[in-house]
């Protein structure tokens, strides 16, 4: 008899691509760095206009991919792992404004 495991409505981490992470993780750790950030108090989330700031950024990210350059020259990171991180912090202000409307 094989043992059962009733996990189909359980979030599936493994279907996450961890070698993308992994380049959003790069941005970000040259942020903080580039930002002086405290680890336990982060700068990006409290952003002034993070919303459009970030969306901004991110569709700038974007398209200069789509347009043939791959590395940002400030960072040397990749724009795709710019574009990653920014539409990170643009779902974050979106979710808290989202919260706010649900009140």
């Amino acid at each position: 008899m094989k043992g059962k495991k009733f996990d189909g409505e359980k979030v599936r981490w493994d279907c996450i691509p961890w070698e993308l992470i992994e380049g959003i993780a790069k941005v970000m750790t040259y942020g903080a760095t580039k930002y002086n950030e405290n680890p336990d108090n982060p700068n990006w989330p409290t952003v002034e206009g993070g919303k459009h700031r970030y969306f901004a950024a991110m569709m700038r990210h974007f398209m200069l991919d789509k347009n043939g350059e791959v590395r940002d020259l400030d960072s040397g990171h990749e724009h795709l792992d710019h574009f990653m991180f920014n539409a990170i912090a643009y779902a974050h202000f979106k979710k808290e404004e989202n919260k706010t409307k649900a009140l």
